[in-house]
């Protein structure tokens, strides 16, 4: 028997991100094709470094970080790659961002 091909190449993966806040929450959705896990990550509009915030088997993934001034908003940007038998792969997704007051 022979099946359909998947035309999954995990050498060119690239997860695809929505983000959205969710009562006071911020809720990122993702695809992870055929990988096990995608690992999210982020940081502030403006540092370099990104933070690994973890790794999600099911989508959604929900940021919880308050506020580092709860007075002050901030936009943070998000990012996250696939993972297979605990390796990151693939390439990052495209970076998306909210804004969280």
């Amino acid at each position: 028997l022979k099946g359909e091909e998947s035309g999954f190449d995990p050498n060119t993966f690239k997860p695809q991100l929505k983000v959205s806040i969710v009562g006071g929450q911020i809720k990122i959705v993702f695809t992870k094709s055929e990988c096990d896990a995608v690992a999210v990550y982020c940081r502030l509009r403006g540092v370099a470094a990104w933070t690994k915030l973890g790794g999600d088997s099911r989508s959604p993934y929900y940021d919880t970080a308050p506020l580092a001034n709860p007075s002050v908003p901030e936009v943070r940007e998000y990012t996250a790659r696939g993972i297979i038998d605990d390796v990151e792969i693939g390439v990052p997704s495209d970076i998306v961002s909210v804004t969280l007051s």
